[in-house]
């Protein structure tokens, strides 16, 4: 529509200036006239239709107000309040989603605001924040932990014989800075898991007389006793019992069913063959860890089922290390594990890409837009030959800053709506929702306006703002890189979302979820030799 106006416009220009019409070609008119012009066209939009009309009439009319004039001011407000009051609604809800699904899984820390806020009021200073309880993994050194809380203060002795002298007592449990120090970084009473292990130990058969009177009269845990009762909890951060396929196929239990530890198994387990093995696993993990953990274990265990998403299994064939018959047991897949491992695959960043470029080349055009308008504004040329009055060009400018803050809004709010999911129709419904709020002043126009009105606004001619011609390079090569930049930024954007914060997450899923994987301390560090 814009050029064909302006093709238009320009064919009457060359027919009056050269009746033979011999030199330079359409095309090349248009390119030069496109070099020599800034060119405001009506569009079939609210905004132009406001911007265009509303002198025409006033100088039509010699009033400053007419029926078309308070027409059209009042189609702008309703415009900005439909698009103001979508993206508030919307806005903060995709903002905190966003925050929630990412926060929920991994910890990240401060947001980069926050540190600079921080740094400015002089809070950098201040005392490390404690742990809140949102998060299922936390930074282990070079790795990520997603264990239960508890477990990941039970996985460093140190953090409990703060003395040395191998021995847990009731006082280091119960010192005040650093029972406090570790409510701070874990969110785990250390004294309530304290009295937890010695209740456990006092209570298992397999212990009876055979417990130090330190740990009868529950005043302190030796490093031996501890280390023989860490087995079974660290087997509760693998969560459910459906993981029990996966322990069997990791190896978790080879040294419990090999030839050499049958028998210290059998005495202290209760494992003697394979099925009392799956049995044992089953008890274990359904219902003897909430016993053994404290009650942070019971809100870990639903929150990281909640986040893993519904369950898929596979078959697959065990072989037993003590050589008895092979037998079929079931490994679990979750469905949030699996939709995050999508974004390995060439065709979802493909498919992610092109959602994002077909948005962002919609917001360059709507960025372009308002720069029109601004450079309207400041050189304020007639409309028509209708001279514009400075309410008209007051009113112009308010209009255009409100639009460029729903601009610079809708902008973030929807790089982070296309950036949310990993689902196929949702990201396209959430597409389209973008395409909604950014078009209703097109939809107004369309549905609202008589055929006649439009008819009249869009026989206008564009309003021609001189430009300062590039020495270097003509206005198809300024394009031309101008779109080679979009789909640099576009490619950046989609490359960093994920590699970075869905590679992130997928890798939180997977050690939450199935406690797997190179950035998993838990899987490397209890690795089948260890258990």
């Amino acid at each position: 529509m814009v050029f064909a106006k302006l093709g238009s416009h320009i064919s009457r220009q060359h027919s009056q200036e050269s009746p033979m019409n011999s030199t330079p070609t359409r095309g090349h008119a248009l390119i030069k006239e496109m070099e020599k012009y800034y060119i405001l066209s009506p569009v079939e939009n609210i905004y132009s239709y406001h911007l265009f009309m509303v002198p025409i009439e006033q100088n039509r009319t010699g009033k400053r107000c007419t029926w078309i004039v308070v027409f059209a001011s009042l189609l702008v407000t309703v415009n900005l309040l439909m698009q103001f009051s979508l993206l508030a609604i919307v806005g903060p809800y995709v903002l905190q989603k966003n925050v929630n699904i990412i926060s929920s899984i991994r910890h990240q820390g401060e947001a980069p605001w926050e540190r600079w806020v921080n740094y400015v009021s002089g809070a950098e200073a201040s005392e490390e924040k404690c742990r809140d309880s949102r998060s299922l993994c936390y930074p282990s050194g070079d790795r990520i932990s997603c264990a239960p809380p508890s477990i990941q203060v039970l996985e460093d002795w140190n953090l409990l014989d703060t003395n040395g002298d191998g021995v847990w007592s009731r006082s280091e449990a119960e010192e005040q800075k650093h029972r406090a120090r570790i409510q701070c970084h874990h969110n785990v009473d250390i004294l309530v898991l304290f009295d937890d292990i010695i209740t456990d130990l006092k209570e298992h058969p397999r212990l009876h007389n055979r417990l130090h009177s330190n740990l009868t009269q529950g005043l302190a845990v030796h490093r031996a006793y501890f280390d023989w009762y860490i087995g079974e909890p660290m087997m509760c951060m693998y969560g459910d019992q459906d993981m029990c396929g996966a322990l069997f196929a990791r190896g978790v239990f080879d040294g419990a069913l090999s030839s050499q530890g049958l028998r210290t198994a059998r005495s202290e387990r209760g494992i003697s063959e394979l099925q009392s093995a799956r049995d044992y696993c089953a008890s274990l993990l359904s219902e003897r860890c909430e016993d053994l953990l404290p009650s942070t274990f019971r809100v870990w265990k639903v929150t990281s089922l909640e986040k893993c998403g519904q369950k898929s299994f596979e078959p697959f064939m065990y072989d037993p290390p003590d050589h008895s018959p092979r037998q079929w047991m079931l490994s679990v897949l979750y469905d949030q594990q699996e939709e995050y491992s999508k974004s390995r695959s060439l065709a979802f960043r493909v498919f992610l890409a092109v959602l994002m470029f077909t948005f962002f080349a919609t917001m360059l055009e709507e960025a372009n837009a308002i720069f029109l308008v601004f450079k309207w504004v400041y050189v304020c040329p007639d409309i028509d030959d209708a001279p514009v009055h400075m309410s008209h060009r007051g009113a112009v400018l308010f209009v255009n800053l409100i639009r460029s803050s729903l601009f610079l809004l809708l902008f973030y709010s929807g790089a982070i709506f296309l950036t949310e999911d990993t689902r196929y129709l949702h990201l396209i419904f959430d597409a389209l929702s973008l395409v909604f709020i950014i078009n209703i002043d097109e939809i107004l126009y369309a549905s609202l306006l008589r055929k006649q009105m439009k008819q009249e606004f869009e026989e206008l001619p564009p309003v021609m703002m001189k430009r300062k011609a590039s020495q270097f390079m003509n206005i198809m090569a300024l394009e031309l890189l101008r779109l080679s930049g979009l789909i640099l930024f576009t490619i950046l954007v989609a490359y960093s979302h994920v590699t970075g914060t869905m590679e992130t997450l997928r890798e939180a899923l997977q050690c939450v979820c199935s406690v797997d994987g190179p950035q998993c301390h838990e899987a490397v560090t209890y690795s089948s030799a260890w258990w």
